[in-house]
């Protein structure tokens, strides 16, 4: 019995240590987390006109893979995040960027997290810089059409067009009707692949008996090279007088009988306004115009010496190229149908590569031109700022206009230009009811941001008209007031022509003054239409403005505000908080946090908020930082308060200073920032009872962890007990257990013992 209670004991000793291993490796498996073993954006070498793919790869040992978390930061703010499922052991997943949320220049940063359904992760991120442009054949517009040819004022106008583009990367065409030498409407229709064929119609509710009409097609790649071209001119016709012949003669309105043949007008355009040697240039008189007849000839002159013949109606273009270098001053003349010709039009500047008479300017674009023109409505002025530029590098970028009404800024956009030489447009309506000046500034930058400053102004009194049974109105303004960031606005609406003429509804979505959408659709009286706008917020309060119109309506429009609540993040930026700003009175500069604590290959913002009482370009950089560890913008033009930001994604683990530094006009500003970079923190392991690292209580497990220790107290106790009721020895059942020190019993002798 003795041998048989210490084998008990041992067994006891045994079956504990087996137990708390078993129980300790159980729970350890369980609580390892996911691996991130690649993330990748595709391409690799973007420009701002593709869509960004974000792909991950992913595993998990113990096979509870649940999901992907995809932030993506554009220049450091946060612009979109998504979530895509995994499964099992193994799995990859992706996650896309659109590419209307870049541009050129862009830094952007792809961070995947991948979690199990134990809740822990892993996390990696991969960055890449939007390029600019690559090199591109534009698109060509084979031909342009209007039928019917001799429309009555009942009918309406179709305009067909057939474009090509060797490089298969067809996008849209945006059409754009001339009315009497001004457009009245523009719509933009689809077109792909390497050919393609697209049309837009004109409702008879734009003309008038006398009227004359031309198409222009503006077909686009999906690089934004554009290539335009005219339609002959449409007449509608008075259906009380006899129709014309072949070829009408449309009269200027307003029509006057005939008394004496007037000169008509030669306008010259081109394709091209800088070129190489040896180029073609492709020259048109599609422009020009007669107010008592129609053209019949065209004649150019290349401004080198050389003229065409006087070339028919039926091709009112020449293709000329020019051998030597140097500036040339084209031009063209038109005969009409009573053989009278025009005086030379105005002339039209071709520069050939290799002239050096820029002044010293180097790269700079230049601006060949800048108009504005004017159609007045029933209720609202139509002003259109038209802009020929180019480049002698070639890499046209874009154009920012700014709109000035009686001297207050009142709206600014961005319009893409490409090449050596472009045209391009910026329109704003206004209801006034009073004398006005408007102005139109606009700075073309190419893609060195070298930029060139032009502006124009014109002055005069509206007067609106009758609306002549022309009628709309909002029947459902339908829209969600209180978003969290990520999710998108929308608002829909549904208009009624509650008039009796018919025309084409124009439906225009502005996001915090700025037009974000358009939408249009021909409506007869009584027809409605609906439109749903879906478009994205950052957080803050925004003012959101729909407005519906016919092109003789009225404008009806429709406000509202909402308001993107921000969600947890390490990387949040904050909104500027509510209340009046004071006013700026001399420049300031203030960055912060001054310290930073980040996990290695995470990331956190530094503000700098940049106060200036005027325009004026600051310049930014960052010193004492491994190149990739930093994004943030080069330069900033800056009127009032506004915060840039500075997105810090350390690489290594340690202490590290750096300093931010903003110039401008010969002032400084600098500021010395301390960063920590930790390792990526791990679960927090506990002891227990010396057995370090066995048993491991995380959040999710800590009831298993308490079942452990109550069956180590029991062990423990049987243990105990098992020793205290253990079998007596042959002295104890004689004498008794001793009570107190081990006793000394009597010696009676080994003879004794062994009988």
């Amino acid at each position: 019995m003795k041998g048989l209670f210490a084998n008990l004991r041992v067994m006891a000793l045994v079956f504990i240590v087996a137990l708390l291993l078993a129980l300790a490796n159980a729970q350890a498996l369980p609580g390892s987390p996911p691996v991130i073993n690649s993330v990748d954006i595709d391409p690799d070498n973007p420009t701002k006109y593709n869509d960004l793919t974000c792909s991950v790869d992913v595993s998990d040992s113990d096979g509870d893979l649940d999901y992907v978390d995809f932030k993506w930061y554009v220049n450091g703010a946060l612009t979109r995040e998504n979530t895509r499922l995994v499964y099992g052991s193994s799995d990859s997943t992706s996650d896309t960027l659109d590419s209307s949320y870049t541009e050129a220049y862009d830094y952007i940063v792809c961070q995947a997290r991948a979690y199990d359904f134990e809740r822990a992760y892993d996390f990696a991120t991969h960055a890449v810089r939007v390029g600019s442009t690559p090199a591109n054949s534009m698109p060509t517009v084979s031909y342009v059409d209007i039928t019917p040819r001799h429309p009555n004022p009942q009918q309406d106008l179709t305009c067909s067009v057939f474009a090509t583009d060797s490089d298969d990367n067809l996008d849209y065409v945006l059409f754009q009707w001339e009315r009497n030498g001004r457009i009245v409407r523009s719509a933009a229709k689809n077109m792909e692949g390497s050919s393609d064929l697209a049309t837009d119609t004109l409702g008879s509710g734009y003309t008038y008996p006398g009227d004359w009409i031309k198409c222009i097609a503006n077909v686009y790649d999906a690089y934004g090279t554009k290539d335009s071209k005219y339609s002959l001119t449409a007449v509608i016709s008075d259906q009380s007088s006899p129709q014309p012949g072949p070829q009408p003669a449309p009269p200027y309105p307003p029509y006057t009988p005939y008394t004496q043949n007037k000169k008509p007008i030669a306008i010259l355009t081109v394709n091209n306004y800088y070129v190489d040697a040896d180029d073609m240039v492709y020259f048109s008189g599609v422009r020009s115009y007669d107010t008592d007849g129609y053209i019949l000839q065209y004649k150019f002159d290349y401004g080198d010496g050389e003229q065409s013949a006087w070339l028919p109606d039926s091709s009112p273009y020449s293709y000329h190229p020019y051998s030597e270098p140097g500036t040339y001053y084209a031009m063209v003349k038109v005969k009409d149908n009573e053989n009278l010709e025009s005086s030379w039009s105005n002339p039209i500047v071709i520069r050939v590569n290799g002239y050096d008479g820029y002044g010293g300017r180097g790269h700079d674009p230049e601006i060949d031109d800048i108009d504005i023109f004017v159609d007045d409505y029933t209720s609202y002025i139509n002003f259109e700022c038209w802009i020929d530029v180019f480049d002698r590098d070639g890499d046209l970028e874009y154009v920012k206009f700014k709109w000035y009404l009686n001297g207050e800024l009142f709206t600014t956009e961005k319009v893409s230009v490409s090449g050596r030489s472009d045209e391009t447009v910026s329109d704003i309506n206004l209801a006034v009811d009073e004398y006005y000046t408007i102005k139109c500034e606009a700075t073309v930058y190419d893609e060195e941001h070298n930029s060139v400053h032009a502006s124009n102004s014109i002055s005069g009194q509206f007067e609106p008209g009758e609306g002549d049974g022309c009628e709309i109105s909002v029947n459902r303004f339908d829209y969600y007031s209180y978003l969290t960031e990520g999710q998108e606005g929308w608002v829909e609406i549904e208009v009624e022509n509650t008039g009796e003429r018919s025309g084409t509804l124009t439906i225009e979505l502005y996001v915090d003054g700025s037009l974000e959408d358009e939408y249009t659709e021909y409506l007869s009286g009584g027809e409605k239409a609906e439109k749903r706008f879906e478009f994205p917020l950052p957080v803050g309060d925004h003012d959101i403005m729909v407005e519906s119109y016919l092109p003789c309506s009225e404008h009806v429009t429709k406000f509202t505000e909402m308001t993107v609540f921000p969600v947890q993040s390490q990387v949040f930026i904050p909104e500027e908080e509510e209340g009046e700003e004071p006013g700026i009175t001399e420049t300031n500069v203030f960055i912060g946090p001054t310290s930073l604590d980040i996990e290695v290959n995470s990331g956190k913002v530094l503000e700098v908020v940049i106060e200036s009482p005027e325009l004026a370009t600051f310049e930014i950089s960052v010193d004492g930082l491994p190149e990739n560890w930093a994004n943030y913008p080069d330069e900033v033009e800056i009127e009032g308060r506004e915060r840039v930001y500075v997105y810090i994604v350390p690489k290594e683990v340690g202490n590290y200073e750096f300093t931010v530094e903003v110039r401008t006009d010969g002032k400084t500003f600098e500021e010395n920032i301390e960063l920590y970079v930790a390792p990526v923190s791990e679960e927090e392991e506990g002891e227990l009872n010396g057995l370090t690292g066995l048993i491991s209580f995380t959040q999710s497990n800590w009831l298993i962890g308490l079942g452990i220790v109550f069956v180590m107290v029991f062990l423990a106790a049987l243990y105990f007990v098992s020793g205290r009721f253990k079998g007596k020895t042959y002295e104890e059942h004689v004498y008794g257990a001793p009570a107190g020190p081990v006793r000394s019993y009597p010696n009676y002798g080994e003879d004794f013992r062994n009988r």
